[in-house]
């Protein structure tokens, strides 16, 4: 049936890797990573990386129930 809307997860995948390379990139993304971050980089930088994989990941969750309520279907149809 579903979990209620409270309940249902924004779900982000970030990669850390040391020395990533652009093939580790490409390979992370179509795996379904969102990110990916050097392992050597501050900590500062990590934090506003996942925060904003976070946000997007909130966003594309809200989006999805939206719709579904504009189709009218129960707002965990995703």
């Amino acid at each position: 049936k579903g979990l209620p809307a409270a309940q249902v997860f924004a779900v982000a995948t970030i990669v850390i890797e040391d020395d990533p390379t652009l093939d580790d990139a490409v390979g992370a993304m179509r795996a379904g990573a969102v990110d990916l971050i050097d392992a050597q980089a501050p900590v500062h930088e990590l934090i506003a990386r996942v925060r904003a994989a976070v946000q997007r990941a909130t966003a594309r969750r809200d989006d999805r129930q939206n719709m579904c309520t504009d189709i009218g279907m129960p707002p965990v149809c995703v």
